[in-house]
């Protein structure tokens, strides 16, 4: 595999990853509301407050953790393409 192509599979690897990061962080809220709301509805006691942390959790720390890798890797796109742009071997 020629450099080229080693980058350029790179690329969509990381393009992958993005696109899996970015609907992470547009779903996982919402999916966690869910399930408290389920848990309330449900009268499961122990799970609403795991639920309630895990919602915090999610808020405090995961999502920018993935919105920071999101930006990480468009930044690594960027790069990876204009590296290829400038060898002239862009496709």
């Amino acid at each position: 595999m020629s450099r080229q192509e080693y980058t350029e599979e790179g690329i969509k690897k990381v393009e992958n990853a993005v696109a899996q990061l970015d609907e992470m962080i547009a779903t996982l809220p919402g999916k966690l509301a869910n399930l408290t709301e389920a848990c309330t509805e449900g009268g499961m006691g122990v799970l609403i407050d795991n639920a309630k942390e895990l919602e915090t959790l999610a808020t405090e720390t995961i999502i920018p953790n993935f919105k920071e890798a999101k930006e990480s890797g468009e930044n690594y796109i960027k790069g990876a393409k204009g590296i290829l742009v400038a060898v002239g071997g862009a496709r």
